[in-house]
């Protein structure tokens, strides 16, 4: 079983063109404009493959393909979106969409799995007035509400408490976390 490398290369380059800045990199911030035209782009290439998505409170994108005994605990395929201002196209993107690329493979070759496949492209994990790795950290309960200015952070970020409790995740909902991850260097080395 192979990936359709042209069809992974397509997505990077078209979420890529949402924020680029010619000659400079790509500035998709969290909570803005071209972060949500990324996400839902991302949503509309799930659901024509039949991934069910949901937006969380925090705005994490959360896609799932339904395996064969969906009670199991979930494989999740993730990283994140948002950009550090002029950031290469591959740093979180590359993680996202590898993890459309492998149920899309899957999907060509008929392969279901025991378990849920879900893909989670994060929010704000290079950083926000509620600091980086926000979606994740949020997801997973890790966000101090008790702290005095999360409020004044979080009206910044256009979020409330309720939000982020609304955003927490069962970590035994979780089988296995599997990201592909590209550093922001100057120079990329294999």
């Amino acid at each position: 079983m192979e990936i359709n490398i042209d069809r992974l290369k397509n997505k990077l380059i078209k979420v890529g063109s949402i924020g680029e800045i010619q000659n400079q990199g790509i500035s998709r911030l969290a909570f803005t404009e071209e972060y949500d035209k990324a996400r839902e782009l991302l949503r509309k290439y799930m659901e024509n493959i039949g991934v069910n998505t949901e937006i969380d409170g925090v705005g994490n994108l959360i896609g799932t393909y339904k395996g064969l005994n969906p009670e199991l605990p979930s494989i999740v395929i993730g990283s994140h979106l948002d950009t550090v201002p002029n950031g290469g196209l591959f740093d979180g993107a590359l993680g996202i969409f590898s993890g459309l690329e492998v149920i899309e493979t899957m999907k060509d070759s008929n392969i279901k799995t025991q378990h849920n496949i879900k893909i989670i492209a994060f929010n704000a994990e290079e950083g926000s007035a509620m600091g980086g790795t926000f979606g994740s950290r949020a997801m997973m309960g890790m966000i101090n509400l008790n702290k005095n200015d999360n409020n004044k952070n979080l009206e910044a970020c256009g979020l409330t408490i309720k939000d982020v409790k609304n955003s927490i995740k069962n970590i035994d909902e979780f089988k296995y976390y599997l990201e592909l991850h590209v550093s922001q260097e100057s120079t990329l080395e294999i």
